[in-house]
């Protein structure tokens, strides 16, 4: 997508400042367990509750939107070949966006096996498997739409992530009919060939399986969660070396809101016009949930959570700064247009108070919530001083 005309200048303050802290090699990290006791009752509780208070309920709802989408998908594709289709093709876009919206939840609860394998404990990249942002690949999206091959057996097994997933399905639903493919890929006739109502016939199809798809990679993270993963966190066991390293996994995964939410996903479009959502418009609605998502895993209940943490270590004024500013970042963001790209034409103010809002949330994330209860920035978060 093209930087959107008009960018409005007074957003390039507050962007050259976000963007020229990422080279300051500022290192954050501190002693994990210095100060809190590995027995501490207020870390044990918040261990306990991730999974059961915060993980799994997430999983379930998105399951259950992922179920919406499998059947309205199917019902869009029964439609197209009876050759009427406009009503299945807004119910599942429509749907989609639902579903989406649920996932953009979990996008910031990437602890143990929906984490990556080569940084976290007990990493097994489920995330990736369900959705794949920022690696996509489209072209193969539409390689596949051609070859028709998605209903072998081993097709998950056979294909990179970044070919399916929820990604895949935006671009299945909402892309335009012009294939992705330079020519040298060799598609062109092909495409040609199966024309556009063969090409939305193909697209549904595909994305029914992989929806199906995503549908039975959350249901093995679910498992994960209500079987020995999810004990292990509660307990700080294996693969954990103890509560303090599982409570610091935790603390990890807070981080998305800086790394992915704020950097990634609005920072970045300010400076190339490069949006997460670019065919269903729906960037700045993700930003909402991923915020969504930050509240739930920091706040969790009445009774959980960093801010009884913070609270059982003498820090409430921490924990009430972090839920004002949560609260802002939460009214801020629902109040864009969904699209991220109109949102900054039309409501530039609004985009930089929310920016500003997540660079003062990340910098207490990483400034004082660290240091007062002696916790390990993630390295990826450790060089931006916001």
């Amino acid at each position: 997508m093209a930087k959107a005309a008009g960018s409005p200048q007074g957003l390039s303050w507050i962007f050259l400042g976000a963007l020229g802290s990422l080279s300051l090699g500022v290192q954050v990290a501190c002693d994990p367990g210095s100060e809190l006791g590995e027995t501490s009752q207020a870390v044990q509780d918040l261990l306990q509750a991730v999974g059961p208070v915060v993980v799994q309920p997430a999983l379930a709802r998105f399951e259950t939107e992922n179920l919406l989408l499998i059947s309205s998908l199917e019902s869009l594709s029964a439609a197209l070949s009876s050759g009427s289709s406009d009503a299945e093709t807004d119910a599942a876009q429509a749907q989609y966006v639902q579903t989406m919206a649920a996932w953009q939840e979990l996008e910031g609860l990437q602890i143990g096996p929906a984490a990556s394998s080569l940084y976290a404990v007990g990493g097994q990249d489920l995330r990736d498997e369900i959705y794949s942002y920022p690696n996509v690949n489209r072209c193969r999206s539409d390689q596949e739409t051609v070859e028709e091959v998605w209903d072998e057996a081993a097709f998950f097994e056979e294909n990179l992530a970044n070919s399916y997933g929820l990604d895949s399905i935006e671009y299945l639903l909402f892309g335009p009919l012009e294939s992705a493919c330079p020519s040298q890929v060799g598609i062109d006739a092909a495409w040609q060939e199966l024309g556009p109502e063969g090409i939305q016939q193909n697209r549904a199809d595909f994305a029914v399986v992989l929806s199906e798809g995503t549908l039975t990679h959350a249901q093995a993270l679910s498992a994960a969660w209500q079987g020995d993963f999810g004990q292990a966190l509660a307990d700080g066991s294996s693969p954990y070396e103890d509560s303090l390293q599982a409570l610091n996994a935790v603390f990890d995964a807070l981080f998305y809101l800086e790394t992915e939410t704020k950097d990634r996903k609005l920072v970045e479009p300010l400076a190339d016009g490069e949006v997460e959502s670019p065919f269903a418009a729906s960037s700045a609605l993700w930003i909402h949930h991923n915020i969504l998502g930050f509240e739930q895993l920091f706040f969790m209940d009445e009774s959980t959570g960093f801010d009884a943490l913070l609270e059982d270590q003498g820090h409430g004024d921490l924990s009430q700064k972090i839920r004002e500013l949560t609260d802002l970042a939460l009214e801020q963001s629902a109040d864009l247009d969904p699209s991220l790209m109109r949102a900054i034409d039309s409501q530039p103010s609004a985009v930089e108070d929310l920016l500003a809002t997540l660079s003062e949330l990340s910098s207490l994330l990483k400034g004082d919530l660290a240091t007062v209860l002696s916790l390990s920035v993630p390295s990826e978060a450790a060089g931006d001083a916001d």
